[in-house]
C-alpha cells in the first residue's frame, strides 16, 4: 500500500499494487478517469482506509463511475454499506464486502464467532492480555481462547502485529472490524463487552501510567502507552459518553503525565476538562489528581495564570485530605506557574514550603529542589539555583534512570555555562541530552538543545550552535511549545508571527533566557542582542583568520568599533545593545585573542583585515 505521510510521485505511485488495482477497476467504470495531482492523495487514502483489500478496492472503484475518489473518501465511514454489487461473475458471497466478511464469519464455531466479534471492541491493536480480559464474561464457561485466535489468525481474521517480549500484538483489519462490531451490537453484546474493555484499560491506565513514568521503566511503559493510546481514548470516550464522571477523571488524571512528556497537552487538557465537568461524584483525591494534570496542560501551553490556578485547586485539596507528598507536588506546579506567571518571590516561598512537605521522601524532595533551583534562576540568583540543583544531585547519588537526573544536570549544565565554566557545562550538557534522547522525552530534549546550542554558539561554534537550536525550534513547533518557539526563533533571527511576543509576554521569555542560559537576558526593547546564532553573513576570504579564532559575527563588530577607540557606551548605541551585553561580547573577544587591552585591538584588526582602506 502506499505511505500517505511520503507520497511517491504519479508515475511511481500508479505501480504500487492496490493504486493500480484502484485505477484498473476505476477506468472500466468510467473510460476517461486517471490517476492526477488532484485525485493522487485521495485515492492513496482510500487504499489505505480500505486495508488493501482487493475487494474493496474492487467495490469502491466500481463506484467511480458516480463519484469522485475523495466523494468516496468522505463517504467510506459505513465502509460495509458502501461497497455492495460487485463484479456478477463472481459467486454470490464475493460480490460485496460485508458477503466475503459474512462467509468467513458464518464457517466459525459458535465460540470463535463470539470470540471474533468481541475483538470489534478494540481500537488498532491490543494484547493477548486485553483479549482474554475482554472478550470473555467472568460468568461465561472457561473456553480455550488460544485455539479460537490461533483459528481467527489461520483464516485472516486476525493480524498479529508484532511479537514482543510480553507476547504478540493483534489486531484487525478496520473494514474486518466494522462487520464484527455490526455482529456484536446485533448480538446485543455492545454494551457489555464494550464496559469490561472501558475498565480494563482504566486498571491498565492507572497501573502504568502516573507516577511512574519518571522512573528508569518509564520509557518502555511509555511505549506501552504509546501502542494502546487509542484503546486508551476509545475507553475514555465511552466513559464520557455515559455520564461516569469518577471512572473518567480517574483514567484522564492517571495519563496526565504521558500526555505532557510526548507533548499530547491540547488531547489532555480537553480530556481532563471534559472529565471533570461532568456531573456525579468524584472522590477528592482523583479529582485533584486531574487538576493538577490540567495546570500541568496549561503551563506547557504557556498559559500560566490558567495553570497556577489550578494548581492552587488541587493543592487545597491535597491538604484537606492530609496527602503532604502530593500537595507537595502540587505546590511545585503552582511555584513554576506562578513564577513564569511574573510573581517569582511567590513562588520561592511555595517551592521551599514543597520541599519542606516532601521530606521524607528522598526522590520528592530533590523534585522539589530542582524547581526551587528553576525559581532561583528565574530570579538571576545563579549562585542559589547552583545549590539547589548540587544538592539534588547528592540525593540522587548512586541512582540513575530518573527523569529527574536529567533535569538536574540540565539546570547545574546551564548554571556552570552562565558562569563560563565551559569545560564541566558542555559535557553534562551533553550528559543530560543523552538522557532526555534515551528516554524518548521530546519536551525536555528540546529544552537542553537550547542550553547546548546556546553555549556552542557563544563559544564562537556557531554553526554548531545553530544546527542544535534549529532542532530545537523544530521539535518546540512539534510540540506547540510557545515560548520555546519564540526563544530559539530569536536567538536565530528568525522572523516570529506577528503578535506573538506580546500574546506571551516578556516575563515567560526572560525566564526562561536565565534558566537556559544561566545568566541574565537581554533587554526586551533590543531583540537584536538576543540573536546569539544569528546566520553568519559571507565574511571576505581577508578575514578568515578571525574567524578561525572563533570570533563571532558580531564579535568582529565589537572588534571593528573597539579598534576605532569607542567607547562602551558609543558601542551599545551604535549597535542597539545594552552596556552589559556589550561588556561580555569585549570579554569574549579578549579571551579568544588573547589580547589584554584596547590599544591592542588596533593593531589586531589591521592585521586581519578588519579595516580595509585603513
Amino acid at each position: 500500500m502506499p505511505r500517505l505521510d511520503k507520497l511517491p510521485q504519479l508515475d511511481a505511485l500508479v505501480l504500487v499494487p492496490a493504486v493500480r488495482l484502484f485505477v484498473e477497476r476505476a477506468s472500466a467504470a468510467r473510460p476517461n478517469f486517471a490517476l492526477s495531482e488532484a485525485n493522487a492523495s485521495s485515492v492513496a487514502a482510500l487504499c489505505v482506509r480500505l486495508d488493501g483489500l482487493p475487494l474493496a478496492i474492487e467495490l469502491a472503484a466500481a463506484r467511480s463511475g458516480l463519484l469522485e475518489p475523495w466523494d468516496l473518501l468522505v463517504r467510506l465511514g459505513a465502509r460495509l454499506s458502501l461497497l455492495t454489487d460487485g463484479p456478477h461473475d463472481l459467486p454470490p458471497r464475493q460480490r460485496t464486502l460485508r458477503g466475503a466478511i459474512g462467509w468467513s464469519y458464518d464457517l466459525l464455531s459458535p465460540h470463535e464467532q463470539r470470540v471474533f466479534r468481541r475483538f470489534g471492541v478494540f481500537a488498532g491493536s491490543c494484547t493477548l492480555e486485553a483479549a482474554h480480559a475482554v472478550v470473555r464474561a467472568s460468568d461465561e464457561p472457561v473456553v480455550d481462547d488460544f485455539e479460537c485466535i490461533a483459528t481467527l489468525l489461520d483464516r485472516g481474521l486476525l493480524q498479529k502485529d508484532v511479537q514482543t517480549d510480553a507476547g504478540p500484538w493483534l489486531s484487525m483489519l478496520e473494514t474486518v472490524r466494522d462487520y464484527a462490531v455490526e455482529q456484536l451490537s446485533a448480538n446485543g453484546e455492545f454494551e457489555h463487552v464494550q464496559r469490561r474493555h472501558a475498565e480494563f484499560y482504566l486498571t491498565l491506565g492507572e497501573q502504568v501510567a502516573n507516577p511512574r513514568l519518571d522512573e528508569p521503566d518509564g520509557p518502555a511503559l511509555m511505549a506501552v502507552i504509546e501502542r494502546e493510546h487509542d484503546n486508551l481514548r476509545a475507553a475514555l470516550r465511552w466513559f464520557v459518553e455515559r455520564g461516569e464522571a469518577e471512572a473518567s477523571v480517574r483514567l484522564a488524571a492517571a495519563l496526565w503525565s504521558f500526555w505532557e512528556k510526548r507533548g499530547h497537552w491540547s488531547e489532555g487538557l480537553r480530556w481532563l476538562e471534559t472529565g471533570l465537568a461532568l456531573d456525579g461524584a468524584v472522590a477528592p483525591a482523583a479529582r485533584a489528581q486531574a487538576l493538577l494534570g490540567l495546570a500541568v496542560m496549561h503551563r506547557e501551553r504557556s498559559e500560566f495564570a490558567a495553570a497556577a490556578r489550578l494548581a492552587q485547586q488541587s493543592a487545597a485539596i491535597h491538604r484537606k485530605l492530609g496527602e503532604k507528598v502530593a500537595e507537595g507536588l502540587a505546590l511545585i506546579i503552582l511555584s513554576d506557574a506562578l513564577a513564569l506567571a511574573g510573581d517569582p518571590l511567590s513562588a520561592a516561598a511555595l517551592a521551599a514550603e514543597s520541599a519542606t512537605l516532601r521530606q521524607g521522601d528522598p526522590l520528592s524532595k530533590a523534585w522539589s529542589l530542582l524547581v526551587c533551583g528553576y525559581i532561583a534562576a528565574y530570579q538571576s540568583d545563579f549562585v542559589r539555583a547552583r545549590t539547589y540543583y548540587e544538592m539534588g544531585l547528592v540525593l540522587r547519588r548512586g541512582q540513575g534512570g530518573n527523569e529527574l537526573d536529567a533535569n538536574l544536570l540540565h539546570g547545574l549544565g546551564a548554571v556552570l555555562a552562565g558562569a563560563d565554566d565551559v569545560s564541566s557545562a558542555r559535557p553534562m550538557l551533553e550528559q543530560a541530552l543523552a538522557l532526555h534522547c534515551a528516554r524518548g522525552e521530546p519536551r525536555g530534549t528540546a529544552r537542553v538543545l537550547l542550553s547546548l546550542g546556546a553555549l556552542l554558539a557563544r563559544q564562537g561554534e556557531v554553526a554548531a550552535g545553530r544546527a542544535k537550536l534549529e532542532e530545537s525550534l523544530r521539535v518546540f513547533r512539534e510540540l506547540g511549545e510557545g515560548v520555546g518557539v519564540a526563544l530559539c526563533s530569536l536567538m536565530l533571527g528568525v522572523t516570529l508571527p506577528e503578535g506573538m511576543l506580546a500574546e506571551l509576554g516578556e516575563n515567560p521569555l526572560t525566564m526562561w533566557w536565565r534558566l537556559s542560559l544561566g545568566r541574565d537576558a537581554p533587554l526586551a526593547t533590543n531583540l537584536v542582542a538576543w540573536r546569539i546564532a544569528e546566520e553568519s553573513p559571507s565574511v571576505p576570504a581577508s578575514q578568515g583568520s578571525s574567524v578561525a579564532n572563533g570570533l563571532t559575527p558580531r564579535e568582529i563588530e565589537i572588534m571593528k568599533l573597539l579598534a576605532r577607540r569607542f567607547t562602551n557606551r558609543e558601542i551599545a548605541d551604535e549597535l542597539n545593545l545594552s552596556i552589559r551585553t556589550v561588556e561580555r561580547h569585549i570579554n569574549n573577544v579578549f579571551n579568544k585573542t588573547g589580547l589584554t587591552n584596547r590599544r591592542q585591538t588596533l593593531d589586531y584588526a589591521q592585521r586581519h583585515g578588519l579595516l580595509p582602506g585603513e
